[in-house]
């Protein structure tokens, strides 16, 4: 549990914001290029 609210509150903006601004697209062409594909498999 947070100390506070307000610092629960901005982390949740922060990870709000990385999940709008990510490009899922990139992340599964990522996982699934040669150099990690094997380890994403197992």
């Amino acid at each position: 549990m947070y100390a506070n609210p307000s610092a629960c509150a901005q982390q949740q903006r922060r990870i709000r914001n990385h999940a709008r601004n990510s490009d899922a697209y990139a992340f599964f062409n990522l996982l699934t290029g040669p150099e990690l594909f094997d380890q994403v498999e197992r």
